[in-house]
């Protein structure tokens, strides 16, 4: 091949991978539309408009499959019956989307005469829902990724068959039911206590910003005495708030919820990445002998009876370098609050010196 050759080529190559660099960019923005599908499936409602140009159902809309006619044959047995034809995969969805998937609140229609009314995701029924059997018989209740899973009743023709109770990846668990019951509050109690330390900081930083005349006593108040938590807690050395100066308390309990690479004083990069850092670490002792912080059988209350009751702890410890902050938080039913119990920071500063009047 000549140099001349060569160098046609090398430029057609260079012209063809420059096409293949273009690539077209479309404005997203939603709407309204109506959509029909290369299987003749239809689509009437919102959508939104990717980048890529691509159309995805997205919001509330209407979905029909349409079903394909056969022809059912006389049977040999009555030769006098007719052919017939019938209509089958008819199947119809009214409800959310998201992602062009089933998800939120909706209504199928399923082509043997099922019907499910209720919550999906990810384009599974997932949530709370009923499904009615063309026979009658029906589930209503909690369902998991296309399965019966929680608590549900599943209702027969005989209403004496019923069945209440916990399922479980569809099936009903008949022998232990008080086991999965107990199972199911321990998690409910779970996700509510592990959502408190981020209302409990939440609500310092609120307080923090309080006139500076009176910060003292509102802070003061966030902190246990032996008077309003002695009886839930023995053997804790209460924390006091006039042992360290304001600042000291504004900055430490702030420290323990902040980012983790706030804590290790920079923004995010290669060197960070060689920084020891552990995240804040929530642990919710299911007994007196359960703890981690505190010594055990320092708790004098019963631990996840109820969601919020007196005497229910928290433990926190949050871990920079070589920093380490312990926190317990209590919980007082009487004041409607939760208190630090404990705290031990062992990168402390001296305590106050209280001057004699």
């Amino acid at each position: 091949m000549s140099a001349k050759d060569k160098k046609k080529k090398a430029e057609k190559v260079d012209k063809n991978q420059k096409k293949e660099e273009v690539v077209e960019e479309f404005e997203e923005f939603v709407g309204n539309g109506k959509f029909v599908y290369p299987n003749n499936a239809v689509y009437i409602g919102q959508y939104r408009q990717l980048k890529t140009g691509v159309k995805i159902k997205e919001g509330k809309g209407k979905l029909l499959q349409p079903g394909s006619e056969i022809i059912v044959e006389k049977g040999k047995e009555n030769k006098d019956s007719n052919n017939s034809k019938m209509l089958i995969g008819c199947e119809y969805y009214d409800g959310e989307w998201k992602d062009d998937k089933m998800d939120g609140y909706g209504i199928y229609l399923y082509s043997n005469g099922d019907k499910y009314e209720g919550y999906w995701t990810n384009g599974c029924q997932n949530g709370k829902g009923k499904y009615t059997f063309t026979d009658g018989t029906s589930y209503e209740g909690e369902w998991k990724m296309h399965k019966m899973h929680g608590t549900g009743t599943f209702s027969c023709l005989d209403k004496y068959s019923n069945f209440t109770g916990e399922f479980r990846d569809g099936k009903f668990i008949s022998k232990n039911q008080p086991e999965l019951k107990e199972e199911k509050r321990l998690v409910r109690i779970y996700e509510l206590l592990n959502s408190v330390p981020k209302a409990f900081y939440k609500t310092w930083e609120e307080s923090c910003a309080t006139d500076p005349k009176v910060l003292n006593e509102v802070l003061v108040t966030f902190f246990s005495t032996q008077e309003n938590m002695g009886k839930y807690f023995c053997n804790v050395q209460f924390p006091v708030f006039d042992d360290y100066k304001l600042k000291y308390w504004m900055d430490s309990i702030k420290w323990v919820f902040e980012e983790e690479h706030e804590k290790a004083g920079g923004k995010k990069g290669k060197e960070e990445e060689e920084t020891p850092i552990e995240k804040l670490k929530v642990h919710i002792p299911k007994s007196s002998e359960d703890t981690i912080v505190l010594e055990k059988g320092c708790l004098q209350a019963a631990q996840l009876q109820n969601e919020l009751d007196n005497g229910q702890a928290i433990e926190l410890i949050a871990t920079v370098k070589d920093r380490v902050v312990k926190l317990v938080l209590g919980y007082n039913l009487d004041l409607a609050k939760w208190l630090i119990v404990y705290f031990d920071d062992n990168k402390a500063p001296p305590k106050e010196v209280k001057k004699k009047k």
